[in-house]
């Protein structure tokens, strides 16, 4: 991972595929010293997206993880 922001989002549906408004998303990074991730925490939207920004703030592999 190189230094850099992206921004990013996640679409939570239901089972028959119609988007979840209003549900709780959290975002972590495992190793916060090469990327972060903000808001740590964000509400589906009605289209059923929560949006984050990932920033890569050091050389190195990290993952981010994302839980509903």
């Amino acid at each position: 991972m190189t230094q850099g922001l992206m921004a990013g989002w996640v679409y939570h549906q239901a089972a028959h595929g119609q988007p979840l408004a209003g549900q709780t998303v959290i975002a972590e990074s495992n190793d916060p010293s090469v990327a972060t991730v903000d808001p740590a925490e964000q509400q589906t939207g009605a289209d059923g997206k929560a949006a984050f920004t990932l920033t890569a703030v050091a050389a190195g592999s990290g993952g981010i993880t994302l839980k509903a």
